[in-house]
C-alpha cells in the first residue's frame, strides 16, 4: 500500500495541483491536511472523478484545519464504511 500525505494550505488554490500529482502518482491513499474549506465547498466531484473515494471535514474558521482522506476505488473492491 503506498500512503501520501500533503499539507496543501488551502485545496481551493491546490486542487489543480492535487488532480495532477495524484494522476501521475496513483498511491492508494492520499491525507490532506490543511484543506482550510467547508465541507459545502469541499471539491469531492473532482476528487472522485480522479478515481477516489473521499472523507472529509472542514471548519468555518478557514485559517486553519480542516482534512481529508481519500482511497482509490480501483485498487479496493469495496468501500470502506469510513468513506
Amino acid at each position: 500500500m503506498q500512503l501520501a500525505t500533503w499539507n496543501v494550505n488551502s485545496l481551493t488554490v491546490r486542487l489543480p495541483q492535487v488532480l495532477d500529482w495524484l494522476a501521475a502518482n496513483p498511491v492508494d491513499a492520499l491525507v490532506l491536511q490543511e484543506t482550510k474549506t467547508t465541507d459545502d465547498k469541499f471539491p469531492k466531484e473532482a476528487i472522485e472523478a480522479a478515481g477516489y473515494h473521499v472523507a472529509f471535514f472542514g471548519q468555518k474558521n478557514l485559517q486553519r484545519r480542516g482534512f481529508a482522506v481519500t482511497h482509490a476505488r480501483h485498487r479496493c473492491g469495496q468501500k470502506h464504511s469510513w468513506l
